[in-house]
């Protein structure tokens, strides 16, 4: 990568071009629009049983794996906005170092357990007072909701919670071999080299300042 990752006066983060040394504005926390999808790779199921002294009933849950991930981020070359790095890319910051991550895998899950592991987030700056938006209003609202975080240095992770009735209809779907690929597209944001005026083309996450989002539409693929 042509640029390392230096910390500026204000705590906050600027790519440095390593051959010029010259510096574009600082990155900055940059919503915009974005899709996702993949092919059916694994369909689970699995059963809790509480305590029959109790009466706990017994709880479901189900969760589908995505793989071979496509993702598009921003307008579009269509209205001229072009990131500075990579278009349609997420990176992640490791101390000065920024590198390219491709989304590895989608898992489709409950929305009450994406919400729940949202809410348990650590985030820094901006990111605290947008995770407490996005929840309140996910609380009020159907839509799917999710976020990308990094497990490793080249590859991300991305979960996005279901209201249980859609959840459960895509899994019988995919057990019977209906379903072919699965994508969603909506709103979200985290930092970003687009400047105040652009829509942002790239995404860069540290672990305090994740993508998180919210999707307008889900779409689904299915074999004929």
């Amino acid at each position: 990568m042509e640029y390392r990752v230096e910390r500026s006066e204000d705590d906050g983060l600027v790519l440095v071009h390593r051959s010029s040394g010259l510096s574009p504005p600082p990155l900055e926390f940059r919503a915009g629009f974005f899709s996702l999808s993949g092919k059916v790779a694994h369909v689970g199921r699995s059963w809790s049983y509480g305590s029959a002294n109790e009466g706990e009933p017994e709880t479901e849950k189900a969760r589908i794996v995505l793989h071979y991930i496509e993702a598009s981020i921003g307008a579009g070359e269509q209205e001229g906005y072009r990131s500075l790095l990579a278009d349609d890319a997420f990176f992640v910051i490791e101390g000065s170092e920024i590198r390219h991550a491709h989304v590895a895998d989608v898992v489709l899950e409950s929305r009450q357990d994406v919400v729940s592991h949202l809410d348990d987030l650590e985030l820094a700056g901006e990111m605290k007072g947008l995770k407490q938006e996005y929840i309140d209003h996910w609380k009020q609202s159907p839509q799917p909701v999710g976020v990308i975080t990094g497990n490793s240095a080249e590859s991300l992770g991305c979960v996005i919670g279901l209201l249980e009735p859609r959840l459960k209809e895509l899994v019988e779907s995919c057990i019977a071999g209906r379903v072919r690929k699965i994508g969603v597209s909506g709103t979200g944001g985290a930092l970003s080299t687009a400047a105040f005026f652009e829509a942002p083309r790239d995404w860069i996450l540290t672990p305090e300042r994740p993508f998180l989002f919210r999707c307008g539409d889900l779409w689904v693929s299915y074999s004929v």
